[in-house]
């Protein structure tokens, strides 16, 4: 029987996030997942986010967007982006 290899991939949904709950948050969640995607729905605290992810490797990835999104479309968005994951999503 062949067996499955599953990656954990996690999404966590930002809009001007407190940046040391946002520091918190993200020190839990990274070691709970293979590859973490942070959607920013137009933070102005923009460059705090990307500092703070400056300091984690490249299994995090930040994608910008200058227009709110609703929560369910960068869910979509991990789940089309890659086959064989057990997604977990966050809001934050």
């Amino acid at each position: 029987m062949k067996q499955m290899n599953f990656k954990i991939l996690g999404g966590v949904v930002t809009y001007n996030p407190e940046i040391p709950r946002f520091k918190e948050n993200l020190k839990t969640l990274v070691n709970q997942v293979d590859k973490l995607y942070v959607f920013d729905n137009g933070s102005k605290n923009i460059e705090d986010i990307e500092s703070v992810l400056n300091h984690y490797s490249d299994n995090i990835i930040l994608c910008k967007k200058k227009k709110t999104l609703v929560l369910h479309m960068p869910l979509k968005v991990l789940w089309i982006m890659q086959t064989k994951i057990v997604l977990i999503g966050y809001y934050l």
